[in-house]
């Protein structure tokens, strides 16, 4: 009886979910994204979305250089596209993000007066893996946790 169980229990535990932990430092200057598993995530869409956001915050693009720069894991950054110089949504498509690993990535925002946006509430996160999209809000505190989507492996 208890080895016809076993199988059961294992099918029903499923595969093991990533958990991405983002962070925005107090002022919004500096964004970071974390793995907080125990298992390699990617390969992903990372979205930071402002679009609700607070006071209008935008990034600030310019034509010569883009809104963010990253600043740590450059290299699980495959690409990055930004929504122009009204844009609300920066896109960073990642190769992976092993178990434990940072990106850290420098933003340029400003609100509707052209200054650096104090509140930043109701920014969304977002990772978009394979046909799953996990979203969160950022808190008070400029966190959200992402969790749901599968494991590498």
């Amino acid at each position: 009886m208890r080895r016809a169980l076993l199988p059961l229990l294992l099918l029903a535990a499923g595969p093991a979910a990533a958990e991405i932990v983002v962070t925005l430092e107090p002022g919004g200057g500096r964004l970071t994204v974390e793995n907080a598993s125990a298992c390699d995530a990617g390969p992903f869409e990372f979205i930071f979305d402002l679009r609700l956001a607070g006071r209008g915050a935008r990034f600030a693009a310019q034509e010569a250089r883009a809104p963010f720069s990253v600043e740590e894991g450059a290299g699980f950054v495959a690409a990055a596209a930004h929504s122009g110089s009204d844009g609300k949504v920066l896109t960073l498509a990642l190769n992976d993000l092993p178990a434990g690993a940072r990106l850290a990535v420098a933003l340029d925002m400003v609100d509707r007066r052209g200054a650096r946006p104090a509140d930043l509430s109701g920014a969304v996160a977002a990772v978009a893996f394979r046909h799953e999209r996990t979203d969160a809000a950022l808190g008070a505190e400029g966190v959200a946790r992402l969790r749901g989507f599968g494991c590498l492996g």
